[in-house]
């Protein structure tokens, strides 16, 4: 499948029939390796929803909050 993502201000577009043939979902991390000159392999890592939202908790400054998280103030 021969298609053009685009790279626009740090990020890469990835054009919709090629994030359906990966099967390709919000949250899912995408692994880049560059295998030649101008030439990657990419590889879709599914990520746990719930997984990801333990993690954002356990280093709570990316949410910007200071201190650890209570249940309580959660």
């Amino acid at each position: 499948m021969a298609n053009k993502a685009r790279y626009h201000y740090g990020k890469i577009y990835v054009p919709m029939d090629v994030r359906r043939a990966l099967d390709l979902r919000e949250g899912d991390e995408v692994e880049f390796s560059v295998i030649g000159e101008h030439e990657a392999r990419v590889v879709v890592k599914e990520v746990d929803a719930d997984r990801k939202l333990l993690e954002l908790l356990r280093r709570p400054r990316k949410l910007g909050i200071r201190g650890k998280p209570t249940r309580e103030g959660i």
